[in-house]
């Protein structure tokens, strides 16, 4: 089972595309209930993390992770859409090994074009060298 926070917390972000560092200091509603949702599944997945220290892997008290968790709960049991949002969220954390090899993966590819590109300008600074 899942026991990394930051996969979580990378996860919720990714589907939120929230990439700013507001997320951890904002109050402002598109932060919100992203970073509600990740207290609510690292509690529900990091089994060994109470209160305390997922509060603080935010900077917020406990009391407010508990709310947090209460939050989602309500708003999951008012709106069908959230719900379902929920749900694919979870799956994307329940499937997190090969979302983790997807990021391998590309993280692989994209060191493979950036040797490339390095590659063919060593090749052209060699020609220009002989060009000269």
């Amino acid at each position: 089972m899942l026991t990394d926070p930051y996969i979580i917390i990378k996860i919720v972000r990714n589907h939120f595309a929230v990439i700013d560092d507001k997320f951890y200091t904002s109050r402002s509603p598109e932060y919100v209930v992203p970073k509600q949702l990740c207290q609510y599944f690292i509690k529900r997945y990091c089994k060994k993390l109470n209160y305390r220290q997922i509060g603080d892997l935010f900077n917020l008290d406990h009391s407010t992770v508990i709310h947090s968790c209460k939050q989602i709960k309500n708003l999951m049991f008012k709106n069908k859409k959230f719900t379902q949002q929920v749900y694919k969220i979870n799956s994307l954390i329940l499937n997190s090994k090969s979302y983790l090899e997807y990021l391998k993966k590309e993280r692989d590819r994209i060191e493979k074009e950036i040797q490339k590109i390095e590659s063919e300008n060593i090749e052209v600074d060699f020609e220009l060298i002989k060009a000269s």
